[in-house]
């Protein structure tokens, strides 16, 4: 679960490819805004390389 300063909560899983070429990125960010069993109706998606920079994102949300 993810807890952020302002105090509101969500879940949030990583993805890394396992194949693919070189140019897309490796890791995949689904955050979502649910941290409780239900339908997700609001999520962000981030992508990159680097899996600290994709954690550091999940307090820009681009909505």
């Amino acid at each position: 679960m993810l807890i952020y300063k302002q105090g509101n909560q969500g879940v949030g899983s990583i993805f890394a490819k396992t194949e693919g070429d070189s140019e897309t990125p490796r890791l995949i960010h689904f955050s979502d805004h649910r941290s409780a069993p239900a339908d997700t109706d609001r999520y962000h998606l981030y992508w990159g390389n680097d899996r600290a920079e994709l954690l550091k994102e999940v307090t820009n949300w681009p909505t």
